[in-house]
């Protein structure tokens, strides 16, 4: 199961990406500066109306938020996503662990 869209494919790349980066932001000062979502702005990586509701979400993780919008664009790419359910399954359990270990940091 591999997304054929490459629409797709570069889109959940993005959120992904855009996750590190906010979660890198988020761990080294607490809050995101405007110049750093300007960054990920810039980067591609996040419009400016991700980034708003990013914003809007304020401490309550945005960086994890970026995991869930990659996982949403996989499955909406991914077709007859019903027959892939192992696999959606595996990709939620590792975007929890990697939340996981974004909580020991």
């Amino acid at each position: 199961g591999r997304l054929p869209d490459k629409h797709y494919q570069r889109r959940a790349i993005r959120y992904v990406l855009a996750s590190c980066f906010v979660f890198f932001f988020e761990r080294t000062k607490g809050a995101i500066s405007d110049n750093e979502w300007n960054q990920c702005r810039d980067l591609s990586l996040l419009n400016s109306q991700e980034i708003e509701q990013l914003i809007s979400v304020g401490r309550l993780n945005p960086s994890f938020h970026c995991l869930q919008w990659a996982l949403q664009v996989i499955i909406a790419g991914t077709p007859d996503v019903a027959d892939h359910d192992d696999m959606i399954n595996a990709l939620f359990d590792r975007v929890h662990r990697i939340r996981v270990c974004h909580a020991k940091i």
